[in-house]
């Protein structure tokens, strides 16, 4: 019997440990710190704004202002008007006129994602190394793209303007869509650690009882 009791003590002693660990190691997990992705007020598809046009000769930029943060990456609502499945855009992401993120997405995945009821997201993976500071800038830069082809981003009059679009074509009537994902801190195992613990407890308490019992 003292030998069972030791190796439940050694057991929930492990699952302590683990509940700690849990609860003050924290793991980098992706979470959204800005986005304006809301289209309800349009009835419509056809009625949803489209801003700018990327094409070879003409760029687009993105400009918005972090403190602290490490970038994951920034979905963008793109919209294609053609059937030329040519071209691609190359997303550069700069801090301070310094590159730090890159990314490429082709119209052929573009087109790919389209839809006649709805707008979908297209997530750049532009992940930085650290937590940085400063004015970021994302170009958007279109390369062998058909004359044919439109490429533009969808927005709306009411979109939250925690990133600026700034595109010749652009009347600035509205801004875009967008969301913003970040690197953070979290603690996603504590609830699972807890009723493991728990469990583990009750058990072992269950368990060394109707021994004690058996015992007497």
């Amino acid at each position: 019997m003292k030998k069972i009791r030791n190796i439940l003590i050694c057991i929930n002693l492990v699952f302590v440990l683990c509940f700690l660990a849990a609860l003050f190691v924290p793991v980098e997990r992706k979470d959204t710190l800005y986005s304006s992705t809301d289209a309800s007020i349009y009835d419509k598809k056809y009625m949803i704004p489209k801003l700018g046009a990327i094409t070879d000769s003409r760029d687009a930029e993105i400009r918005f202002d972090l403190y602290d943060k490490q970038i994951y990456g920034i979905g963008l609502y793109f919209c294609v008007d053609g059937t030329d499945e040519e071209g691609e855009i190359k997303c550069t992401l700069k801090l301070d006129d310094q590159v730090v993120a890159e990314d490429t997405v082709t119209i052929r995945e573009l087109i790919s994602m389209q839809s006649n009821a709805s707008i979908n997201e297209t997530e750049l993976y532009l992940k930085t190394s650290e937590k940085q500071s400063g004015k970021y800038t994302l170009l958007l830069q279109g390369k062998n793209i058909s004359p044919e082809t439109r490429v533009a981003l969808y927005g709306s009059r009411n979109a939250d303007h925690m990133l600026s679009y700034v595109n010749a074509n652009s009347d600035n009537v509205a801004d875009i869509f967008y969301s913003l994902e970040v690197m953070e801190p979290q603690h996603p195992y504590i609830w699972m650690a807890a009723m493991i613990l728990s469990m583990s407890l009750l058990f072992s308490y269950l368990i060394y009882s109707d021994l004690k019992e058996k015992k007497q």
